[in-house]
């Protein structure tokens, strides 16, 4: 055989047949190479949703919370008595790797089953909440909070000790729980669930929504109530803290009131069950029973952080009949994406038992595939470092192996294959200054995206969308994106952005615009600049039957509760001239001296200044203005109420040493005159008009000394009459 003798070749080789040798060598090592690496990474491979099985925690009781701390480790809390061998009845720390970090140890807890939920603090201690009288042996009523060691902190003096012994629920004495706790950036803490706690000599109470100090003393700027549909007592429920320390609150209930002698920042999530925010804002939130959004029954989607927006996702999820599926946990993924799990066992048409994994845009997941196979669904799932999820709950198998309460899923595929795209970006057009997304959806193990605008990278635009959030001029163009793995590239299909420009849809390509959006809020409060896109071309009117621009807001039903958004336009010219445009509905202009109004100028700035203000319109009517604009840089601003067009604005400077003024009468009863002040023998034409629209000659004549004085005849009537000279 030809290698038979292979290290003898390499011994025996001359001069000559040394770079034939090599070139052997570096093939056959090549080769080993890559069986070798084939080798390694085929015993790595796993596809995401598949059962990481070298993960195996030994507990005898189901799963009710868990938590990663940065490091690595992770809380666990749930109906056990013994993990991994050693007792820890109802709660435990484990190692990133499954094992007992047996450095916590909390002694006896509260009991079996009787911890609800938990919150870990930046300084590693830990609030515990549930149903329990002690802790330990120590006397804690339903809160208690935990150093790093699992032992009891002293320092917490907690309800009983600050006098709030008596805990009740509907009347009954010692009935009532606390079912979920949410930690402050400055070491305050939330805690909600069906409760009333009371003071020692009963004159105070808390309903199911309290904030407790740092110590554990009861917050006392703090009162909440609740109340629920068809005069049922409301009650709080789930309950998430944001940035900036921000409430969010879910529960049963129709109406809640919050009362604090500080101010409180909070959102009420009413029907909202389980609750995560997602990294880019939007609040996930799971809930049941908004009649007059939904109906009678769940729902699963998005959220703004405000709760002013919902979105359901689609295709809903489903569990046999349409008040059956319930989400119980979530965990949103830095990409958008969302693990779900719950009582449900199908995403749309497409079955998934139990656990699913969402798109950005709600859709399904599919190369995300894991499911329980038992009666009883996980209860709730947290993310590791490396991407991979755990889930606790009371199921037995996970994927068809028994894994009672607490498995470990692979959260990236690693299948070997190169990247392919299953929706390409789409091409769009918008008005200057709003908002496009260009995404893309592909399909492959540890994807890479690079975003491209007509060839060149675009720094930053590295996931699987690209925003623009005020489109200009410089973001037109074609976007494609480049995405790559280990196996391979493919490039998208370019997609056009398409920006109509504020100029071109009002003739003025020559001047530069600045536009902006402002909002009146009700009640008399001041007008303020907010964020969001101003004017839009549009040609379903436009007094050129081309393009104009339109104000895209209108004022709500009750002007004095909803407000009114309306939106600016500004540019600056240099002075004398002429300017004119049309318009139809309500709409401010004015003209203001650019060095008085330095930046945007907003609606304040430019109320003292020359102005000009049309009343309501017959929306079907186009009118016309023209205005003299004084010498200097000026800034001129149209100011679009509700519903408001703008077209064909033109400005024309005056010719160069041309001006034309009125000199007012000193005395009472004097004539006005005009000043013209221009070329030496020029020959000069002044006009008269009364409405901006017909202009009539005046006198003719030659200013032979370049400047030249005429008296204007008496007014007859009211009427405005305007003058302007031609060169």
């Amino acid at each position: 055989m030809e290698n038979a003798n292979f290290h003898d070749m390499i011994l025996r080789g001359n001069c000559q047949n040394l770079e034939w040798i090599g070139r052997v060598i570096a093939g056959r090592c090549l080769r080993v190479l890559l069986f070798i690496l084939g080798a390694v990474y085929s015993a790595n491979a796993y596809q995401a949703g598949e059962l990481d099985e070298s993960y195996q925690v030994d507990l005898n009781g189901g799963v009710v919370k868990l938590a990663v701390l940065a490091d690595g480790r992770v809380y666990v809390a749930g109906s056990f008595t013994r993990i991994n061998g050693v007792n820890r009845p109802g709660l435990a720390r484990l190692n990133e790797d499954g094992t007992l970090d047996s450095s916590f140890d909390p002694g006896s807890g509260p009991g079996i089953g009787n911890i609800t939920s938990f919150a870990p603090l930046p300084n590693g201690d830990l609030v515990v909440v549930g149903n329990f009288t002690n802790f330990n042996g120590a006397p804690q009523l339903c809160v208690v909070r935990l150093k790093p060691d699992g032992t009891v902190d002293p320092a917490f003096r907690g309800l009983v000790a600050d006098g709030w012994p008596i805990l009740t629920k509907d009347g009954n004495r010692q009935s009532g729980w606390v079912g979920e706790v949410a930690a402050q950036s400055d070491g305050k803490i939330w805690i909600s669930g069906p409760f009333y706690f009371e003071n020692s000599d009963r004159t105070a109470g808390r309903n199911s929504l309290a904030r407790l100090n740092a110590d554990g003393t009861m917050d006392n700027s703090v009162y909440a109530e609740f109340a629920g549909w068809g005069g049922a007592n409301g009650y709080a429920g789930n309950i998430l803290i944001g940035s900036n320390d921000h409430l969010f609150v879910g529960g049963g209930y129709s109406h809640m009131l919050l009362e604090s002698t500080n101010n409180i920042s909070y959102t009420a999530v009413m029907g909202g069950g389980a609750m995560a925010l997602q990294p880019d804002g939007p609040l996930l939130v799971e809930g049941i029973n908004i009649d007059y959004f939904f109906g009678a029954r769940e729902f699963f989607g998005r959220t703004s952080t405000d709760g002013s927006a919902v979105a359901l996702f689609s295709p809903k999820l489903n569990g046999g009949s349409a008040t059956e599926a319930l989400v119980s946990g979530i965990w949103p993924q830095a990409d958008g994406k969302v693990v779900v799990v719950g009582i449900f066992t199908a995403v749309g048409k497409t079955p998934r038992r139990y656990i699913a994994r969402l798109n950005k845009d709600g859709s399904l997941d599919e190369h995300f595939y894991a499911q329980a196979t038992t009666e009883w669904p996980p209860s709730t799932i947290v993310a590791q470092a490396d991407g991979a999820y755990l889930i606790g709950g009371i199921f037995s198998k996970i994927n068809g192996v028994s894994r009672p309460f607490l498995a470990r899923l692979h959260g990236e595929d690693r299948t070997p294959r190169p990247p392919s795209i299953q929706r390409q970006p789409a091409g769009q057009e918008v008005s200057e200054g709003y908002g496009a997304v260009f995404s893309v959806q592909a399909d492959g193990p540890s994807l890479f995206y690079q975003w491209r605008l007509n060839g060149a990278q675009i720094e930053g635009a590295t996931n699987e969308l690209i925003t623009r959030v005020s489109a200009k001029a410089a973001d037109a163009g074609d976007y494609t994106v480049v995405i790559t793995n280990a196996w391979g590239a493919v490039t998208s299909a370019p997609a056009a952005l398409k920006i109509k420009l504020i100029g071109e849809a009002l003739n003025a390509r020559d001047l530069q615009w600045e536009f902006s959006r402002i909002r009146s809020e009700p009640e008399g409060a001041q007008v303020v600049m907010v964020s969001g896109p101003a004017w839009i071309c549009q040609t379903n009117s436009a007094h050129d039957g081309q393009e104009a621009i339109k104000n895209p807001y209108s004022c709500g039903p009750v002007i004095e509760v909803d407000g009114c958004s309306d939106s600016i336009l500004q540019t600056s010219v240099t002075g004398p001239g002429q300017i004119s445009f049309w318009f139809r509905g309500r709409l401010f202009f004015g003209i203001a001296n650019a060095d008085s109004v330095p930046g945007f100028a907003g609606p304040a700035a430019w109320h003292s200044a020359t102005n000009f203000t049309s009343e309501w319109q017959d929306l079907s009517q186009w009118l016309s203005l023209t205005m003299r604009v004084p010498p200097g840089k000026q800034k001129l601003v149209w100011y679009g109420g509700d519903t408001v067009y703008l077209d064909e604005i033109v400005y024309t400077p005056a010719p160069e040493g041309l001006t034309l003024t009125i000199e007012r009468p000193t005395t009472q009863g004097g004539e006005c005159q005009l000043l013209l002040q221009g070329t030496p023998d020029a020959v000069i034409q002044i006009d008269q008009s009364f409405d901006l629209a017909t202009w009539d000659p005046l006198v003719k004549t030659t200013n032979a000394t370049g400047t030249m004085r005429l008296t204007l005849p008496a007014q007859t009537n009211n009427s405005c009459t305007f003058y302007r000279a031609v060169q």
